[in-house]
Order: C-alpha cells, then structure tokens, then sequence
C-alpha cells in the first residue's frame, strides 16, 4: 500500500484579477480508472494547501492523476491545471525506489502543474510504503 499525502499547490494562477478557492480530484489507472476522492481547500490563495491523505494499492497505481479546479459558490467549476505521473517510472529512478525498500519512510517530491496559465506552479506530495 502507497500512502499519499497531497500537501499544497504553489503559485496558481489568478484569475479575473479574484483569487479562488480550490478543488483537487485524485485518480489513479491500471487496468480501470479509480476515483480516490476530491479535497477542497477553504481559502482564497495561489498557494492552497490540502494535507489531504489517501492510500492506494499498488496493483492500482499504473498512472496517477491530480486535477485542479477552481470554484466560487454557485459558479461553475473551472479548470486550473493537472499532474499526471507514471508511477512505474516514478518509482524506478534510483534516488525515489528507496520507498519500497524502506516501509514507513516518507518521501516528498514538487511536480510541475502542467496545463496551467502560471509557468511555475507545482503541486507537492509525499510517499511512504507499508507493506
């Protein structure tokens, strides 16, 4: 089992000159789709923070996927940007396969929002394993 925390975003873009709240979904695809959940973040900020957490399996974790959406009370929901990763060659760089080799050490890692108006926006995870 993979343990995710999905920690913070940093520096979405602004839109209409209004800072908004957001929205993460998470998926992760193997041989289906698997919805993990979507986490709100309260505060209007370019740079939100989740601490949310969820466990996959790793017969599951093929591809992973984290959207962002913005979202304002009765608007609609309007996209901002995705991380998507390979977990299989995510896993297999030498400095990140300590994770399966070490049960319960965490690692954390910046991935580059990709899709989105702000060049610098990245989203920060953490990994640990337990067998």
């Amino acid at each position: 089992m993979i343990t995710i925390r999905v920690i913070e975003a940093k520096n979405l873009p602004i839109y209409n000159n209004h800072m908004r709240k957001t929205i993460i979904s998470c998926f992760s695809f193997s041989s289906y789709p698997y919805f993990y959940g979507s986490f709100k973040n309260r505060k209007k900020t370019i740079n939100p923070q989740w601490n949310c957490e969820i466990n996959i399996d790793l017969f599951r974790l093929i591809d992973l996927s984290f959207s962002i959406h913005g979202y304002r009370y009765s608007k609609e929901d309007f996209f901002i940007g995705i991380v998507n990763l390979n977990f299989i060659q995510f896993i297999s760089k030498p400095q990140i396969n300590q994770i399966l080799s070490s049960p319960g050490s965490l690692f954390q890692q910046e991935f580059p929002i990709s899709s989105c108006k702000s060049p610098n926006a990245s989203l920060l995870l953490s990994f640990s394993y337990s067998p």
